[in-house]
């Protein structure tokens, strides 16, 4: 790295033990105690990355950053400091003057990542760089570009968020994305995937329980909800929850207190709250499965990912980028027919599976050109055809899908559900449901 890198702190220990600490990043560090020094310095030097302290004798540290984005408008901007002033910070946040606020005293570790990925956006090869890269989403989409503006404002909002979205789209990403937005962002980001767990489990694992509370619990265990007090609890594939727990999770919401299993007391918790699935709740709600009442506790806020298939040419442009985060050198480049069958095929895995394919062409390749011989032969023989040859009628969004065209659809495919779902771009389970719920047959 040789990025400019400015550290302002009126406590000249702290501006020595920093230096120190980036030292071997090779930067070309430049340190001031004076906010009005830093300043000047801002008005010569095109700064990559500023670090300022919070409560400083001259000006706060959201004020100094505020007048430093008008000097360098391309530097990314943090707060470092032992002072929670939060009503400032999240006004510099909501106003785009800071990206990232660090506790004092740091963990070296974590703050080594914190720099070394703000950085890295400028020491990717340059047809990887995104116009818009945004907590590890990129896009050059205008529709991906209003959405990570969308991101934002949620994340300033204090209501439960639900995210739609199908397989593979980035759900936990863009709940990654709000947190990290958040004033919440140094308290913990837990994700529990809801599918994956009996009722039983399911409770103990967000509510915690007591030794003794049912076989097997040989120890107190602490809940899910606990572990993110304070900071964000993602719910993913909500609607897969059964009925009974649906009943004990709305009570939580409502109430703002939970029991643990086998538990007497009362706990309260502070948590945004953020929930998701690859359908929408309205829809389980119409099929039975889903509470309507818990529906208007969790789909306060919605938003939707786009899939792949709709995103111009994300596609190829997020295939490179994961390439060169992989490690496969500057030098090397992507032949015609790939790119064209990048872009065109229908991704039903979304950004899931495009990650998936670049990390076996990180894996196995060897050159300077990366062509198709060497993507998986389970990916180019695939039966499913590419998203540029399948008829405009039959490739709607899942939602906007009607019997008729579903109908359609199935029979163009003979039946065959795989092959049906790898059209639309979704996993043969979505299929089913959105066959049950337009009481289409196979």
């Amino acid at each position: 790295m040789n990025s400019q890198i400015l550290i302002v702190d009126d406590d000249e220990a702290i501006l020595r033990s920093l230096t120190r600490l980036l030292r071997p990043l090779k930067l070309q560090l430049h340190s001031e105690s004076s906010v009005q020094r830093a300043l000047a310095l801002c008005e010569t030097i095109a700064f990559d990355l500023i670090i300022s302290d919070q409560r400083m004798p001259e000006m706060e540290g959201t004020a100094f950053l505020k007048k430093a984005a008008q000097l360098s408008p391309n530097s990314i901007r943090f707060i470092l400091s032992g002072y929670a002033d939060f009503d400032h910070i999240i006004t510099a946040f909501n106003e785009g003057v800071i990206h990232k606020f660090i506790d004092k005293p740091w963990d070296n570790e974590e703050l080594l990542f914190t720099i070394k990925s703000l950085l890295s956006r400028d020491q990717t090869h340059s047809e990887s760089k995104p116009s818009t890269a945004f907590h590890g989403m990129v896009s050059n989409d205008p529709a991906m570009q209003r959405l990570f503006k969308q991101l934002k404002k949620l994340a300033t909002a204090n209501a439960p968020i639900f995210i739609h979205g199908e397989t593979g789209t980035g759900k936990e990403l863009a709940a990654k994305a709000i947190h990290q937005e958040s004033y919440r962002q140094n308290k913990s980001f837990i994700a529990v995937n809801c599918a994956n767990f009996t009722e039983q489990m399911m409770a103990a694992e967000l509510f915690g329980h007591k030794k003794g509370a049912f076989t097997g619990a040989i120890n107190d265990r602490q809940g899910l909800i606990r572990e993110a007090d304070g900071g964000t609890l993602f719910l993913d594939e909500v609607t897969s929850l059964p009925l009974d727990l649906q009943a004990k999770l709305l009570r939580v919401l409502q109430e703002r207190c939970y029991r643990e299993v086998g538990g007497n007391h009362e706990i309260e918790f502070d948590v945004q709250l953020i929930s998701a699935s690859s359908e929408l709740i309205s829809g389980a709600v119409a099929r039975g499965t889903f509470r309507e009442d818990l529906q208007y506790r969790l789909d306060i806020l919605p938003l939707n990912l786009p899939p792949l298939r709709e995103r111009g040419g994300d596609a190829r442009l997020i295939f490179d980028y994961f390439i060169h985060q992989l490690g496969i050198g500057n030098g090397v480049k992507l032949s015609n027919p790939l790119k064209q069958f990048i872009n065109s095929h229908a991704w039903p895995g979304n950004v899931r599976q495009l990650y998936n394919t670049a990390q076996y062409v990180a894996a196995m390749f060897e050159g300077d050109v990366i062509d198709l011989k060497h993507l998986p032969a389970q990916l180019t023989e695939s039966d499913s055809p590419p998203a540029s040859l399948i008829p405009a009628p039959l490739m709607p969004s899942l939602n906007q899908l009607t019997s008729e065209a579903l109908s359609a659809l199935l029979e163009k495919h003979q039946g065959n559900r795989t092959a049906t779902a790898s059209t639309l771009g979704v996993s043969r389970m979505t299929l089913w449901r959105k066959m049950n719920e337009l009481q289409v047959k196979g």
